[in-house]
Parts: C-alpha cells; sequence; structure tokens
C-alpha cells in the first residue's frame, strides 16, 4: 500500500491539454515566467485547471481555444495523430478541475533544445510522468499549491 509520504504533497495547475501533454505527449518542459519560484525541484502533481475558472459548460470560444490547443500538443509531440488514443473536446472539457497524474521536475532552463520550449520564458524540465488510473477532483490555484488531506486520501487510493 503506498503511504502518503511517497506521494508528493504539491500540485501545479495546468489548461488541460498541456497536462495531458505531459502524461501521454511527451511533453518535457513546462513553460512560465521568468519571475516563477525556483526554491523546488522533485515530484508533484499535475491538475488540469478549470480554465476560466468555473465548471460550467465551456462558451465555443473557449472550446475552439482548447481544440486549438490540443491540436497544437500533437503537432508538437512530432509523433502522427493516430498514434494517440480519440480524445474528444468532451473528454478534454471532463479533464478540467481534476488532478490527472504526477511528474518529476528536475530542474530549470531559461534556454532548452526542446521542441516545447517558449524562448523567453522559464523552462520547468519534467521526466518519469505517471497518469492516474482516475483523476481526482480538486479545485487547484495559481502557481504551487498544497493538496488537501481529503484530496490525498483519494490520490492514494488512485495511484
Amino acid at each position: 500500500m503506498i503511504s502518503n509520504q511517497e506521494l508528493p504533497a504539491r500540485a501545479l495547475s495546468l489548461w488541460a491539454p498541456w497536462a495531458w501533454a505531459i502524461l501521454h505527449a511527451g511533453k518535457d518542459v513546462e513553460n512560465r515566467t521568468r519571475a516563477f519560484p525556483r526554491s523546488f525541484v522533485g515530484e508533484f502533481w499535475l491538475h488540469a485547471s478549470l480554465w476560466p475558472g468555473t465548471r460550467k459548460p465551456l462558451t465555443r470560444g473557449k472550446q475552439e481555444d482548447l481544440i486549438e490547443q490540443f491540436q497544437t500538443t500533437i503537432a508538437m509531440s512530432g509523433k502522427p495523430r493516430d498514434a494517440f488514443p480519440p480524445l474528444k473536446l468532451g473528454e478534454l472539457d471532463a479533464m478540467r478541475g481534476k488532478i490527472l497524474g504526477r511528474v518529476t521536475l528536475t530542474g530549470y532552463v531559461v534556454d532548452s533544445g526542446s521542441p516545447w520550449f517558449v524562448p523567453g520564458s522559464l523552462g520547468l524540465t519534467l521526466a518519469e510522468p505517471k497518469a492516474l488510473r482516475q483523476p481526482v477532483p480538486a479545485i487547484g490555484a495559481q502557481g504551487w499549491w498544497f493538496v488537501s488531506e481529503d484530496e490525498m486520501a483519494q490520490l492514494m487510493a488512485a495511484a
């Protein structure tokens, strides 16, 4: 049985397509502003933010943004679309507001040859992604945040 000492306590919220790309498409760099704190290295939870901030159905414009981001993640992976299981807008939407998995932050870079790196940003270098069998609902927050005791109990069961 996994104990909560073996699981990360921190989490980071990202838009659903980018969290999915880390877990399934080889995204090895997460881009943040250069002011993002650099005090943490280690394993953390990937949370798909509720973007645009509520559980309400997405507007047509936000649906188009979500689809465009997902298509961008596929293109950036360098793999053909059929290399991935089919994923529909409803499935991407259903990821919002959930912890999807965990990954290890190995360091920070201001330059990288990764196709996922955005010049001018701070790159969080990532390794060892692990998707959860069952995503865990969570509100999330901007920047680093700590999972609650209730969320941790659910994560222990899902890990």
